[in-house]
């Protein structure tokens, strides 16, 4: 008949066990802390640009609804053409 085998676990398998996982929950931490300052690097990025965005967009916007005004139709025909009122002084500057 075969004899059973008593396994005794020491103290000191339980304290390796528990330092290697503190260690692995250690790794884990770490890399996530790394990852989150990556992430808000890259959203802190994106923001800025947005922001940026958004105020070209307001520009934009406003020059849209001046060019509709009348006082923006003149002053475009004036830069495109070469338009020029009745009081205006002429510089020719190309002779």
């Amino acid at each position: 008949m075969a004899q059973k085998r008593k396994y005794k676990i020491s103290y000191r398998f339980f304290a390796l066990v528990a330092v290697l996982c503190a260690v692995a929950l250690l790794g884990v931490y770490l890399s996530q802390q790394q990852k989150l300052k990556e992430i808000t690097a890259i959203q802190d990025k994106l923001v800025s640009e947005l922001d940026d965005l958004t105020s070209e967009e307001k520009r934009l916007e406003f020059m849209i609804e001046y060019r509709k005004s009348p006082e923006g139709k003149i002053q475009y025909v004036r830069e495109k053409f070469g338009f020029v009122k009745e009081d205006d002084i002429v510089f020719d500057l190309n002779n």
